[in-house]
């Protein structure tokens, strides 16, 4: 995965509405999300927020179908964007405003999330120090002209509102208002979760699997010398005391087709984080008439950005467009698409490194499913299948978002996440718990995340796999855990 940004500062008693308005000269926005001439709300919320995770600068983008032309941006302005995600709960988002465009920019980033939707949209704010959290509607700050509270505004249909520091009277009122609810004992969503408290050594003594499962952090980055520092690898042998943490970088370290060939040399389960294979109708539109055409297009060109590019011109004349999904990506609710900005070097690479390397390999040695068929893995043959550490921990019940970056909170949810997996019975030791509670990007957390999802996916039967399986699985894959 890529590097992720610094936080952005954040008191601990900023309350919402105070993140919105910070000082008499700042000029500030919020809106909802609607369900009309535009991505889902809740959807669109996460993948912008994932975005800005996963950018090293910390920057992403948000569009909306108001124009702001009344805006005037300070150092200070603030975004809020939110959508209703159950009844009285909103997903919140709010930001640090860099720009306001009202065409839609080059930047290959906000094309590739809001191009579909260029018709609709009629400004695209550029932002940075971003937050995403679940609030109550009740508690989204400030009023309207009207005087009304924000939550009752957008009930009446209103879509997009400028905000000002509160008058001296408004904000005397809110304080009444929010004074008189607490007395009342109102209950508050906080604004992030609490870790566990802290166990001081690993679970020892849980079931070893009978054949080995990995779980792999893939990296499309540059690679030198033999070694990809962003690829990890989390391994349970069978009879192991812990579960093994490795990086590329370490010594010895490993590359792309490094990986490839411990999986060919090895055995068991191996789930892997980047997509296996391409959305059936981008397939047909580029003239893939196979999975194993899609490999050789993968490998036809060392520059992953020459290709996409490409891929991308033959899907603008052929009429699809360029963020369709995968069916398992609309299943999954994953929020990107294989050749998403920030994933398309790991989504080609993947292809051209580890999965044409391990498509040469005889079948009796190396099954990739489900383009392979079916096959248990034995001592002596590996199952490749594909993961994404998101999908896990939600089926976990834990945060799918927020821990890739070096801020306190981040580093709270892989604290929580590490010590979940080990109350699951991964045996984590405190030395490897350590190392990935303090990644700051977050991939010795996904890679132990997917030894999880490994362990899930090695009791799936030839049944699970057959009758599961979603249309056009052949050409795009498809997973399961």
């Amino acid at each position: 995965m890529t590097a992720t940004a610094p936080p952005p500062d954040k008191p601990s008693d900023v309350t919402l509405g105070e993140t919105v308005r910070r000082s008499s000269s700042t000029s500030s926005i919020v809106f909802r999300l609607t369900r009309g001439g535009g991505p889902e709300p809740v959807l669109e919320l996460r993948r912008v927020f994932e975005a800005a995770q996963e950018d090293p600068a910390g920057t992403t983008w948000i569009a909306t179908r108001k124009s702001g032309s009344s805006f005037i941006r300070s150092p200070d302005s603030q975004l809020l964007a939110f959508a209703q995600e159950r009844a009285g709960h909103a997903l919140a988002l709010t930001a640090r405003i860099a720009s306001r465009h009202q065409t839609l920019p080059s930047d290959a980033l906000v094309r590739d999330m809001y191009e579909e939707y260029k018709d609709s949209f009629r400004a695209y704010w550029k932002i940075t120090n971003v937050h995403l959290r679940e609030v109550l509607v009740e508690d989204l700050p400030g009023t309207t002209l009207a005087g009304k509270q924000i939550a009752d505004a957008f009930r009446s249909q209103l879509s997009f509102a400028y905000w000002l520091p509160d008058s001296p009277e408004e904000q005397r009122a809110v304080e009444t208002t929010r004074a008189r609810d607490g007395e009342r004992g109102r209950r508050r969503v906080p604004a992030t979760q609490s870790a566990p408290a802290p166990r001081s050594s690993a679970v020892r003594g849980s079931m070893s699997p009978l054949l080995p499962l990995h779980g792999v952090d893939f990296s499309g980055a540059q690679e030198a010398s033999g070694r990809n520092g962003k690829i990890w690898i989390a391994s349970w042998y069978p009879n192991g005391d812990f579960v093994e943490l490795r990086s590329g970088a370490a010594d010895p370290g490993f590359d792309r087709a490094g990986l490839a060939s411990k999986i060919k040399e090895g055995s068991g389960t191996w789930v892997i984080d980047f997509p296996f294979g391409p959305p059936a109708e981008v397939a047909k539109a580029a003239g893939w008439n196979s999975w194993q055409e899609y490999l050789t297009w993968c490998g036809s060109d060392s520059d992953a950005k020459a290709l996409r590019d490409q891929l991308r011109e033959t899907l603008r004349r052929s009429g699809v467009p360029w963020s369709t999904p995968r069916n398992i990506d609309h299943v999954r609710s994953t929020t990107w698409f294989p050749f998403f900005e920030q994933l398309y070097r790991q989504t080609i690479a993947g292809a051209r490194d580890v999965l044409r390397a391990l498509e040469e390999t005889g079948r009796d040695k190396t099954r990739i499913l489900p383009f392979h068929g079916f096959c248990a893995p034995s001592p002596e043959s590996s199952a490749v299948i594909e993961g994404f550490p998101g999908w896990t921990l939600e089926q976990c019940g834990l945060p799918r978002t927020g821990y890739k970056h070096s801020g306190p909170d981040a580093t709270d949810q892989r604290r929580r996440i590490v010590n979940a997996l080990r109350e699951r019975g991964l045996p984590i030791s405190d030395a490897d718990a350590s190392t990935a509670i303090h990644d700051n990007q977050g991939d010795a957390v996904d890679a132990l995340v997917l030894v999880h999802a490994a362990q899930s996916a090695s009791r799936r039967t030839a049944t699970d796999w057959n009758d599961g399986i979603g249309p056009q699985a052949g050409i795009e894959g498809w997973f399961f855990d």
